[in-house]
């Protein structure tokens, strides 16, 4: 057996070989010289780790079939299925799901922030592989939440932007009311980061829909993080007026008002500064003396008054 040297970041030859797709490199290595298969890098990951991270689709059926194991875990607890979702490469994936005696297992395996292969895939954007993903569970892929935020691949989907993941799900069952641990659901989470374009994959109905855990709906979110054309978008279906509804626990969403209720979106672009936001909403027809439920109004006023001047 040949004694491999390693990089200051713990590649092997074998490592580089995989990562680039020599095949006959890897079985060198392998067969003639006894490099292992089990050799790790620094952040523990192997030579799988790296065909699957580079969509080397041949290396990694040789190296599945001199031996090497599919469920090795790196540093963040990921397999080399989570890798190749994560970089959409639906032919590795589908690889590593074709393993008859394991593809329940890969498909399953979370990682340390309780991260499915479908969650990553959902987050990245890779279209192609979460449809590979659905043919073996499609009810995993749509149900599974993750470990601290309880998300599903719809809010991961939403979040990012990825309006033909969002659309697909749906299309296949998933709820679009679902809420995550902070009471967002998947249109909450597109207004927070201001993708436009993942209102049109939703029902208008659910434009205006409070959330049970904080009392927000979507445009009060989209107020409060300054998104002016997601507000601007919403405002062709939902009312300027729209309040916020009592909220059922002290949600870390808008922490400001975390028990309170009865805001417009104006109080909410006006907390945080926005001043554009909130000369836009003014132009709407939106009081600027409207009250909450609360005293915390005043200071709000007080603040647009600051804005305005």
């Amino acid at each position: 057996m040949t004694r491999f040297s390693k990089s200051k970041t713990g590649e092997a030859p074998l490592h580089l070989a995989a990562q680039n797709g020599h095949v006959r490199v890897v079985n060198v290595l392998v067969q003639d010289h006894g490099a292992s298969l089990e050799a790790i890098t620094l952040d523990n990951q192997t030579a799988l780790h790296f065909s699957a991270k580079y969509g080397q689709l041949v290396v990694s059926q040789t190296l599945l079939a001199l031996g090497a194991n599919p469920n090795a875990r790196d540093d963040k607890g990921q397999t080399p299925l989570h890798l190749a979702a994560e970089n959409d490469y639906p032919d590795v994936v589908k690889l590593f799901l074709k393993m008859k005696q394991n593809n329940r297992g890969v498909l399953t395996a979370i990682d340390h922030n309780g991260f499915t292969c479908a969650h990553i895939a959902a987050m990245k954007g890779s279209l192609a592989v979460v449809k590979e993903l659905m043919m073996i569970d499609k009810a995993m892929v749509i149900q599974a939440k993750t470990k601290t935020l309880e998300a599903t691949t719809l809010h991961m989907a939403a979040a990012g932007g990825h309006t033909n993941i969002v659309k697909i799900l749906l299309e296949n069952g998933a709820n679009a009311e679902d809420e995550n641990a902070h009471g967002m659901t998947a249109l909450h989470l597109g207004a927070k980061n201001g993708f436009v374009s993942i209102l049109e994959a939703f029902d208008k109905t659910l434009w205006r829909r409070c959330s049970r855990k904080t009392g927000l709906n979507a445009l009060h979110i989209a107020a409060y993080y300054g998104n002016s054309d997601f507000v601007n978008e919403m405002l062709k279906s939902v009312p300027a007026s729209v309040r916020s509804e009592p909220p059922i626990y002290n949600h870390h969403v808008v922490k400001e008002f975390a028990t309170e209720y009865g805001f417009t979106p104006l109080h909410l672009a006006a907390q945080s500064g926005h001043d554009s936001l909130v000369r836009m909403l003014l132009n709407q027809g939106v009081q600027v003396d409207a009250t909450s439920t609360t005293m915390v109004e005043l200071s709000l006023l007080l603040l647009i008054d600051f804005v305005l001047t």
